[in-house]
């Protein structure tokens, strides 16, 4: 329906974000850092209490922070949100263990089905990155998991005796001229080098050809050094939400 209504709720590792769709528009987007959940669900949903939605969807990679969601929902709306899941996802799987795909994955494949048509790569650059690799079937058969830049920086603050934390601002070059830049140019150009690498390899094993999209929150930084990647979806998890949300709405 044209103007019905739909909150999509993205609970990522590091932050959450709730879009508020009207029809296909997406119109309100909030977003909050995840660690400051449960106890502020309120100031995240509070832009979209007064709306007289028709749904809720959302994707929980976090789930000690699924019972406070159902509750907070229910109190705003009336209802829980519809869980994207293997199960809920109205994906074809051909993975080894669905159970342990992240809800975050399964809802940028569906995101990504409704923008293109297979066989796809969807990059996700958050805390982690991600590449699912869809065929042209409509199969989604798996992918590639590393560190994202913040993650990669933190770890080799925490693991190491000397190397400090430092701001991931864009490297002037390659060779850094001090800790700071190598460690800036090692994460940064060393993960959109490792994301065009993974994407070749795709490629490859998909037969050579596959329209790449890029979501998450590096991926408006790391794209314009990242070659293989067609084009950037902001959005596209909340766009898989409503998607696979919409499938289930009476």
């Amino acid at each position: 329906m044209a103007d019905s209504l739909l909150v999509a709720l993205d609970v990522g590792n590091s932050e959450t974000a709730a879009g508020l769709f009207r029809g296909e528009e997406l119109v309100v987007v909030r977003r909050i850092a995840t660690r400051r959940l449960p106890r502020e669900w309120s100031r995240l949903l509070a832009p979209l209490a007064d709306q007289e939605v028709t749904g809720v969807g959302a994707a929980v990679v976090v789930p000690r922070l699924e019972p406070s969601l159902q509750q907070a929902c229910r109190e705003l709306w009336g209802r829980g949100p519809l869980l994207v899941s293997p199960t809920t996802a109205g994906i074809l799987l051909g993975y080894a263990d669905p159970a342990q795909l992240g809800a975050d994955r399964l809802a940028g494949v569906a995101g990504a089905l409704e923008c293109c048509p297979p066989p796809l790569i969807v990059v996700d650059l958050g805390t982690a990155v991600t590449l699912d690799a869809v065929s042209a079937t409509g199969e989604f058969l798996g992918g590639a998991i590393l560190p994202g830049p913040s993650l990669a920086a933190a770890c080799l603050h925490r693991g190491t005796a000397r190397l400090p934390q430092v701001e991931l601002l864009a490297p002037e070059r390659a060779i850094g001229r001090d800790t700071a830049e190598g460690i800036r140019s090692g994460v940064l150009w060393g993960t959109a080098a490792a994301v065009d690498a993974l994407v070749r390899r795709f490629r490859e094993e998909l037969g050579g050809a596959a329209t790449v999209l890029a979501t998450g929150g590096w991926a408006r930084q790391l794209a314009p050094w990242c070659s293989g990647l067609d084009r950037v979806e902001e959005h596209l998890v909340l766009r898989g939400i409503r998607a696979v949300e919409g499938r289930y709405r009476v």
